[in-house]
């Protein structure tokens, strides 16, 4: 059988000194209440029959009887000295559990957190071993959600696993153990009772279910009916008909009602019956222990003894109930989390591989076909050539495509079939090294993490000095407000710390890009409309470093597709043309329509 998900899950967690702890102080609390349960008994004795002979745990009796024997030649002849006797050993047991419970809260909630801290770490190993697959689509579960949503799940799972196991298995024998020591023959009823009353709850359960079912199903019906039948006014008020056809509408809706109301029912009556086989039940119970009391084979203090032991043994037993819901949620979680966790990384380096140096020629598209991760076809048996050194704009009727090739072009993933051609060398041959530092995607985000704008740019790369992060900024058009913020490149920025503008985020992840060196930059454009300085800033930027390397943009703005040196529009998977934006004006209509309503280009000139 295979194992479960979960099952991998607390395994990795192995033996650390928070599981030991959660097995060792969860027994060690059972063992302190069952002491609890039989210093309880031998108070109830002493104060009811004014003796410690054991009576109450007959098949102890020898023994005890032995050593009240002992401790009667040397009894105070005040009870209550006896009393706090027993009652002292009761509160050092109180306070050692109260003490135990703490510590083994503290260790379960421990493992907990270690685990989870675990399958943390391993989530973002391999979000980077995996590299970024989103702009495909995103996949059924991003490691945000894994990190965020799963392995919360998963932690809470685990607690309250770690409280159960092994707690309430060995509460429930030590507990049962205890309970046969005092009475068997009422622990064997009680124990029959409880069972058959758990099966009679489940059958109404799953009885009541099916019902409610069904009365539902019936209700909605009716509740269809008597809306088609108030849709038929304007027809009766058009026709001056008495009323709707068919039956009335008080029998219809006297129906629903009826079935609304079996379906309430159904939920309901459970609790009922419930009540009344537990009260029976108890009933019976009395009825044994009276019977034995008086033919003098049961105790009060037994009595009350084995009542507490069976209420203690229902705490367990409804843990280990619980457990079955919370594993149900694990299961799914951590099956989510390990079939992330063991994905292979789709890019691998070939052996041997290629050296990519700086683009000079064209980066094309050999009969390329992409999906997306929902199978829908992006692109089918494109075939496309971008000049080296031009400034190109990626447009499509839909959103998803331009993002996609966006990714393909830089290899953050690689095509179903067909090939990416740098300068003639498949992308699939080159060595990872040199494709990274030669192709570079910026997001209209940045992105920026919270630290320094210095920081933001070098991300770590020891050769980008202070004064190749103040050059690439010059280039990205970012220095002159960057020099603006109140520490200059040493202002905090990103999600917890400073919030820049969309367009000031791009242009830091563009210094990002140019102070690498690149000879290809693929690039989202911010979205949101540009103040005109702002604007012009920007196609300047866009324009000056398009000379020196290979732009493939996804425009927001008007601008950028009219200054574009080639537009290439797709549409249903196919590339439906390229030119420049004057061509594709003349030769579309497509493309006259896709820009009309995206870019407002030629809105002005269509309302005169």
């Amino acid at each position: 059988m295979a194992d479960s998900y979960f099952a991998r899950v607390r395994r990795g967690s192995g033996w650390s000194g928070n599981v030991v702890g959660a097995y060792l102080f969860g027994s060690l609390a059972t063992v302190l209440v069952l002491l609890l349960m039989i210093d309880l008994g031998f108070l109830i004795e002493l104060v009811d029959r004014g003796t410690l002979d054991g009576g109450w745990l007959p098949w102890l009796g020898p023994f005890l009887a032995l050593t009240a024997r002992m401790v009667h030649e040397f009894q105070p002849e005040s009870k209550a000295i006896w009393i706090a006797l027993l009652v002292l050993p009761g509160i050092l047991t109180a306070a050692a559990l109260a003490g135990v419970m703490w510590i083994y809260y503290g260790a379960v909630q421990g493992a907990a957190l270690e685990s989870a801290v675990r399958l943390r770490l391993r989530i973002e190993q391999q979000a980077f071993r995996l590299g970024s697959s989103d702009l495909l689509g995103s996949p059924t579960s991003r490691p945000e959600e894994l990190f965020r949503d799963q392995v919360e799940t998963v932690r809470a799972a685990l607690f309250d696993w770690w409280l159960a196991i092994p707690r309430a298995y060995v509460g429930l024998v030590l507990l049962g153990l205890l309970a046969l020591l005092l009475n068997g023959t009422l622990t064997i009823v009680a124990l029959s009772l409880a069972g058959i009353i758990y099966y009679i709850h489940r059958w109404l359960v799953e009885r009541g279910a099916a019902t409610e079912r069904i009365a539902q199903d019936r209700s909605r019906q009716q509740t269809q009916m008597l809306l088609d039948r108030l849709r038929l006014a304007p027809l009766v008020a058009g026709y001056a008909l008495a009323g709707p056809p068919g039956e009335k509408f008080e029998s219809d809706l006297a129906r629903q009602a009826a079935a609304e109301s079996e379906a309430e029912n159904a939920y309901h009556a459970v609790f009922p019956w419930d009540l009344f086989l537990i009260l029976a039940s108890t009933a019976l119970l009395l009825a044994l222990i009276g019977y034995q009391g008086l033919q003098g084979q049961f105790t009060l203090a037994g009595a009350i003894v084995l009542g507490a032991v069976l209420i203690a043994a229902s705490f367990p037993v409804r843990r280990l109930a619980r457990l079955s819901d919370v594993q149900a949620a694990a299961e799914t979680a951590s099956e989510e989390i390990f079939a992330y966790l063991d994905r292979e990384p789709s890019i691998v380096e070939a052996t041997p591989a290629v050296t990519l140096g700086r683009l000079s020629s064209q980066l094309s598209l050999d009969n390329v076909k992409l999906v997306d991760r929902q199978g829908k076809v992006l692109l089918d048996g494109v075939a496309a050539t971008f000049p080296a050194r031009q400034r190109h704009a990626i447009l499509a009727t839909d959103l998803q495509t331009p993002m996609a090739l966006a990714g393909l072009l830089v290899r953050l993933y690689d095509p179903l079939a067909g090939r990416v051609l740098f300068d003639g060398r498949e992308l699939t041959r080159a060595s990872l090294a040199s494709l990274r530092k030669e192709c570079l995607f910026v997001s209209a985000a940045g992105p920026l993490f919270t630290g320094s704008v210095q920081d933001n740019i070098a991300c770590g790369d020891e050769r980008i000095t202070p004064v190749v992060a103040t050059e690439a900024a010059k280039l990205a058009g970012c220095y002159e407000f960057v020099q603006q913020l109140p520490q200059g490149f040493a202002t905090l920025i990103g999600p917890s710390a400073m919030t820049l503008e969309p367009s000031q985020a791009f242009r830091i992840g563009l210094a990002r890009a140019l102070a690498r060196e690149p000879s290809l930059i693929v690039a989202e454009e911010p979205p949101g409309p540009l103040d005109q300085p702002t604007a012009l800033l920007l196609e300047g930027v866009l324009a000056q470093i398009s000379k020196s390397l290979t732009l493939v943009i996804l425009p927001r703005r008007a601008d950028t597709i009219r200054t574009a040196d080639r537009v290439y529009l797709f549409h249903e998977a196919k590339l439906h043309l390229a030119g420049s934006h004057d061509e594709l004006l003349v030769e579309s209509e497509l493309y006259r329509y896709l820009i009309y309503v995206r870019f407002a280009i030629l809105r002005d000139q269509v309302q005169t």
